[in-house]
């Protein structure tokens, strides 16, 4: 059934996707995978149209390809032609990005080390016109390994990660995340990906009321940083640290109470980079009334709950984008216990932990940003519609050393399948340049 897309800036009528392969030149080729699937859109005024027919798409590398070719090659793919006139991104590797709706697997490569990865990663940054994305309120333990290459989240082999972009629960998000193997899992590990714009449209159609309340009143996410760094967790970043909520230079004789302001102030400034203003009127959206907010807990720890929409714009496609941590968290909060305490209000949860201390984790679930001050659960028919819809369109990415995995952060989610074996993956986050 069609559906009239909220809130959205349609494409000119005449641009299929799908339909503009870049052209590629010696190393490249493009691959086919069984993995691959065919994204198809509603369209307010006619039949579906095709988003790619190939997501995510496969570039093979030549078995021979020497590293410095390949580095070569990249330069050339990420290049800008002569004759642009605009900022805009006009480079082979945008419009691969585009006609494969997002998501990037580049197979074959000569890339062994985290040096290799950095290398390839800045040669494609260069030509693209992407910089560093600099982390803000970041709740996972990342190690560096290289020039802009860390860790992917190091939490442990027997614990998913569910679908999420990548700091969607954040008014700070990267342009572009990419994922290079370093060594491949004996069993499972893959990397699910889905489309940002056809679960946009899935919840258009078949959950409306929950895509109207994430988009007008928000999401309220809430992120409880420990006081110092825990190692095996899937969040574990101190809050006192610079890409949490800590000082940005090292700071001597500095006082709790001058640390805990020093967090609130750079709260705040996280809230007020997403639109939030200390004097928004009724007739702003519920979330940007509401802003964020800081809870000191009892054990020296420190919820920030985080408002935000669920639904932003792609610059490039003209399509709205489920933007969300949504499915990510729920699985984290195993929401279906609703015996847990997070099945009440969040002022109420918080007023309840803040008198009488308990030992139930702080792992919340996503609430819905309350008209009226307060945060509220989401409906269990609600979680149930994401939990299906989001399975539904997931595609497993497998991994082999060597492979990248480029995505295209509002336009793709993605998320981890627990696995066997000594699979280590490395992260790189970009921005576009203003």
């Amino acid at each position: 059934m069609a559906v009239e897309t909220i809130s959205a800036t349609q494409p000119p009528a005449d641009v299929n996707f799908a339909s503009q392969p870049a052209p590629l030149r010696n190393i490249f080729t493009n691959g086919r995978a069984a993995y691959q699937r065919t994204i198809t859109l509603s369209q307010s005024d006619g039949p579906e149209k095709i988003l790619t027919d190939a997501f995510p798409g496969v570039l093979d590398a030549s078995p021979d390809a020497t590293l410095d070719a390949f580095l070569s090659e990249a330069s050339s793919l990420a290049a800008q032609p002569a004759h642009r006139t605009a900022k805009a991104d006009e480079s082979a590797l945008r419009t691969l990005l585009t006609s494969s709706g997002g998501a990037l697997h580049f197979r074959n490569t000569p890339l062994r080390t985290a040096d290799d990865f950095s290398a390839f990663i800045h040669t494609l940054a260069e030509g693209a016109g992407w910089v560093p994305h600099q982390d803000k309120g970041l709740m996972v333990l990342r190690r560096p390994h290289a020039k802009n290459v860390a860790s992917a989240n190091e939490g442990p082999s027997h614990l998913a990660i569910g679908s999420h972009n990548e700091y969607g629960l954040s008014s700070h998000h990267p342009s572009f995340i990419a994922f290079f193997c370093l060594s491949a899992p004996e069993k499972r590990g893959e990397t699910p990906i889905a489309s940002s714009f056809k679960l946009y449209q899935r919840f258009a159609e078949e959950q409306t009321d929950y895509l109207a309340t994430i988009e007008k009143q928000g999401i309220a996410y809430t992120i409880t940083h420990p006081r110092a760094r825990v190692a095996n967790s899937l969040g574990g970043n101190g809050v006192f640290e610079p890409s949490a909520f800590g000082p940005q230079t090292q700071q001597q004789d500095v006082t709790e109470e001058q640390l805990r302001s020093i967090v609130e102030d750079n709260v705040r400034s996280l809230a007020e980079e997403g639109g939030w203003q200390p004097n928004a009127t009724a007739t702003e959206n519920t979330w940007k009334q509401r802003g964020y907010s800081s809870h000191w807990l009892p054990d020296g720890s420190c919820m920030v709950v985080q408002r935000v929409p669920g639904v932003r714009q792609h610059p490039v496609f003209h399509l709205p984008s489920y933007f969300t941590n949504v499915h990510s968290r729920t699985l984290h909060a195993d929401t279906h216990r609703t015996s847990k305490p997070w099945s009440m209000s969040l002022d109420t949860w918080l007023k309840q932990q803040l008198a009488s201390p308990s030992e139930q984790p702080h792992n919340l679930p996503p609430y819905y940003v309350g008209p009226h001050g307060d945060d509220l659960p989401f409906p269990l028919k609600w979680i149930d519609s994401i939990r299906k819809i989001t399975t539904e369109e997931q595609v497993d990415v497998p991994w082999q050393q060597g492979d990248v995995l480029l995505l295209d952060n509002l336009a793709v989610q993605h998320g981890r399948r627990t696995w066997e074996g000594d699979r280590r993956l490395l992260a790189s986050l970009w921005d576009v340049q203003k």
